[in-house]
């Protein structure tokens, strides 16, 4: 009896351990084979009838990695230390990390989870090559490995600063760079603001042959972008039509007899609706975006482009609705959080932008999206100073007399929660005249309030032109029916541009301006105003205005505008010291030459040419010649700094006869 037991112990014994053998051999054999699954079945298999037997254990250990279960695997490697050498062990331990890599730079998870992925990936990887370094492996293939896999893993934490400065490490010790790292090398350089560095690097990815052509799009439009910001505009819109006109709406996949929608397509079409913005014509991209998202309604990237578009425009409710529908599509997209923070700051929301601006730091800081709103609220939250200077130089102008200086600067604090901000100011203007020098010197005080659709402007000012101290006061509303109308009204009280020679006899006047202003796409801009004027000797001044610009051409580099402007004025007594016409009339269209000297993203350096040409009908006079001819230069750093100086040169005739000017003009604009 106790012999028969022993056999039947032997014969099960066999029995497993031959079907363990029968089960390694059969996973051996679909190992080599692209039926890895059916593999680490086997290996399973040969596993749990000999969990015991080192081979089982080795082999369902490779089985899990060959089958990308990497964590599976180096946590069995890690039970069984016995089944792998140190060599493999730290293959596997890279692999599980690359894992966490892969998971980390997945679309689908949010943002949140693929940072946190990410910084376990980067926890282990610093861990491994400090570890290794003590070792003395720096100089192995595995060591290479886990520094050329951390690249991949930064990228996907965006900590790019980083990224760049492991990859100019690396190079400078000659460590060969993959091809495959080099569009995430290159997307880096892009974030950080150093286009010519990403071109170079992108064209090097593009070169190399991949077979993810989602992925290879994706470089092909990163590199598009990447020449726009280098300002290789030509080059970047030759790519980018070269792009399109090699792709078509459908694609094939084998086995199927539908077409299916080509995803590269639809990016390749959003990228080129945009392409418009960077010449100017936004209006241009508008039209095409907003086809594309009438198109595809349920594309939430389309309804974000065309929102940003509209923005940009200036068309801020309009982009408040667009904005909205693409909520309902992806309300956590960082993109559109940004983009409703930066329009709700146009649209003077301001505990809106503040929410949104607070969301988008926390959830998603890295974002270049989020950079941008962070620093536009922070601009909001600065002290602005606006100075102008204007010297005539060589002028006989009866308006402004001889020698003519005038200079102003105002201080605004920065916006409080509800919108309102203070400011101060002092100015100082002189004139040379018949009668004598004038030398005008005011101070002035006073609060502004923007919200929704409303500005609210009141000041109080305390004034000196040789006749004591004098009082002013000013008050102002610009209202928003619509993103293309705007009203507004000004009255003054001893306003401080009241003509300086009527001021040397001691005139003072009280002047009433109402106007309203249509804007349209592509900067068309067109102004109707009406301002009476009562002066303290009883003349009373009725002024009309019309002024109006239309783009003629546009480029990333070049624009032609023409403008017109018709003003006409008529007062009630000709008797007194400063020009006061009966009637007159001015018709003067002129043309505006902008170029582009220098751009690197936000700040710009642009010139000026402005040729203008009309006629000047005063009543009892015959008509007389205007011609003005004017150069400018402007500097401009974000919003931070806009500096222009400027020099105009004026014929034109006064009581018939023509006269000259010639000013010179600054103003500033600091933010701080």
């Amino acid at each position: 009896m106790g012999s028969e037991k022993k056999r039947s112990s032997s014969i099960f014994r066999a029995s497993v351990q031959a079907g363990c053998v029968l089960a390694l051999a059969t996973s051996a054999a679909h190992g080599t084979t692209p039926e890895i699954y059916q593999a680490l079945r086997q290996a399973q298999n040969a596993y749990q009838l000999a969990p015991d037997n080192t081979q089982a254990r080795r082999q369902y250990i490779f089985a899990l990695r060959d089958a990308r279960l990497s964590n599976a695997a180096l946590a069995m490697a890690q039970r069984y230390p016995n089944a792998v050498s140190s060599d493999e062990l730290r293959v596997l331990q890279a692999d599980e990390a690359a894992e966490l890599t892969r998971l980390a730079s997945t679309p689908s998870r949010n943002q949140e989870e693929r940072y946190r992925l990410a910084d376990q990936a980067l926890q282990r990887y610093d861990q491994y090559l400090n570890d290794w370094q003590k070792q003395g492996l720096s100089d192995t293939a595995i060591y290479r490995r886990i520094e050329l896999d951390r690249l991949q893993a930064l990228h996907a934490r965006q900590s790019m600063q980083t990224l760049v400065d492991t990859y100019e490490a690396m190079q400078r010790r000659g460590v060969t760079i993959p091809s495959y790292l080099l569009n995430e090398i290159a997307s880096a350089y892009l974030y950080l603001k150093q286009p010519e560095k990403a071109t170079a690097l992108f064209q090097a990815a593009l070169n190399a042959e991949r077979l993810d052509s989602a992925e290879v799009n994706d470089d092909e439009l990163a590199y598009y972008y990447a020449l726009q910001e280098s300002g290789e505009h030509a080059a970047a819109r030759a790519h980018l039509t070269a792009l399109s006109n090699r792709q078509g709406p459908w694609r094939r996949v084998a086995g199927n007899p539908q077409p299916l929608p080509n995803e590269n397509f639809l990016n390749t079409a959003r990228t080129s609706a945009i392409d418009p913005i960077y010449a100017g014509q936004v209006g241009n991209a508008i039209d095409q975006l907003q086809q594309l998202a009438d198109e595809a309604p349920r594309d939430a990237g389309l309804r974000i482009a065309l929102g940003n578009a509209q923005y940009l425009q200036g068309f801020h409710r309009q982009a408040e609705v667009t904005l909205k529908q693409a909520e309902s599509l992806e309300p956590q997209n960082p993109e559109l959080i940004s983009a409703q923070g930066m329009n709700a700051l146009s649209l003077h929301e301001w505990e809106q932008a503040r929410l949104l601006k607070d969301y988008a730091v926390t959830h998603y800081p890295e974002s270049p999206a989020t950079q941008r709103l962070k620093e536009e609220w922070e601009t909001q939250q600065k002290y602005e100073l606006q100075i102008s200077a204007v010297r005539g130089h060589a002028t006989d102008s009866p308006v402004t007399g001889g020698k003519d200086f005038r200079t102003e600067a105002t201080l605004y604090t920065p916006t409080s929660d509800n919108g309102m901000r203070y400011f101060s100011g002092a100015g100082y203007a002189q004139g040379d005249f018949e009668e004598g020098e004038l030398n005008q010197r005011w101070l002035r005080a006073g609060a502004q309030w923007r919200t929704r659709d409303l500005i609210i402007e009141s000041d109080v000012s305390s004034q000196q032109y040789g006749y004591g101290t004098k009082m002013g006061a000013r008050a102002a509303v610009t209202a928003w029916l619509n993103d293309q109308w705007q009203v507004g009204a000004q009255a003054a009280w001893r306003p401080v541009s009241t003509p300086m020679r009527a001021l040397k006899n001691n005139i003072w006047g009280k002047r009433l301006d109402l106007w309203v202003q249509r804007n349209g796409k592509d900067d068309s801009q067109w102004l109707l105003a009406f301002a009476p004027t009562r002066f303290s000797d009883g003349n009373q001044r009725f002024e009309a205005r019309l002024s109006g610009r239309e783009r003629l051409y546009s480029s990333a580099e070049f624009t032609a505008h023409l403008e017109l402007d018709v003003s006409a004025s008529r007062n009630s007594r000709t008797d007194v010291p400063y020009f006061s016409p009966r009637q007159d009339l001015e018709v003067l269209p002129g043309l505006v030459l902008t170029q582009t000297l220098y751009q690197r993203y936000d700040t710009v350096v642009t010139h000026s040419l402005q040729l203008r040409a009309g006629l000047y009908k005063q009543r009892d006079y015959s008509a007389g010649s205007v011609m003005a001819v004017g150069y400018g230069v402007r500097y401009q750093t974000g919003k931070n700094v806009d500096i222009q100086a400027n020099v105009l040169g004026v014929r034109r005739p006064y009581d018939g006869k023509q006269e000259r000017e010639l000013r010179f003009q600054l103003e500033l604009n600091l933010r701080f």
